[in-house]
This record gives structure tokens, C-alpha cells and sequence, in this order.
């Protein structure tokens, strides 16, 4: 099987921004270390966002913001070790939170409501 691999390193702030209608983003297999507040905006048809094997280590608080749709999220295989309690906040349509192959030792969750 070919590497399908590609070596996008960071995500601008308001990528999304004149993509409302996508319902993906696959990202997997890229060299993302940090992802900024803002970069969801505007993709709130989004159901599905894929952020395996990449270089991710540490969400900070509302990092997904613009993500109301979300149902799955896949950040397995990266380099994890701290996630903000307040990372997932945007999420309110979440079903599945994929997280094996990091560094967590503690994930803390909080719920607003």
C-alpha cells in the first residue's frame, strides 16, 4: 500500500471559513503539531474530523470551536499529553472521541451546560 502521507505542518486561522458546507475534513498523516482557536470557524456542517498520526501535543480550551455538528472526532496515534478540560467544549453533537496511541496519563472532561 502506498504512504498516503502529506506534510501540511500547521492549519491558518480561518481556514474553514468559506467551506460551510463541507461534512469531512480528513486530515490524518500530516505533520500538525498545534491547532489554533479559530481554524473550525465556519465549518459547522462538519460531522466527521480526522487528526490521526499527526504530531498533536496538547489541546488547548476551545480549540474546536466552530464544530457544533461534530459527531466523530479521531485524534488517535499522535503525541498527546495534556488536553484542556474545556477542549471539547464546542462539541455538543459528539458520539465518538477516538483517542489510543498518545501520551495521556489523565483526561479530565467537563460538560457545560
Amino acid at each position: 500500500m502506498p504512504d498516503r502521507r502529506n506534510t501540511i505542518p500547521e492549519l491558518p486561522s480561518g481556514l474553514f471559513r468559506k467551506h460551510r458546507q463541507l461534512q469531512e475534513i480528513d486530515l490524518q498523516r500530516n505533520d500538525i503539531s498545534v491547532i489554533r482557536r479559530g481554524v473550525f470557524r465556519g465549518a459547522s456542517a462538519a460531522k466527521m474530523l480526522n487528526l490521526e498520526r499527526n504530531h498533536l501535543e496538547r489541546l488547548e480550551e476551545n480549540v474546536f470551536a466552530g464544530l457544533v455538528n461534530l459527531t466523530q472526532l479521531n485524534l488517535a496515534r499522535n503525541r498527546l499529553s495534556l488536553i484542556d478540560p474545556k477542549a471539547f467544549r464546542a462539541l455538543r453533537q459528539l458520539e465518538t472521541l477516538e483517542l489510543k496511541a498518545n501520551r495521556l496519563r489523565v483526561l479530565t472532561l467537563t460538560r457545560q451546560l
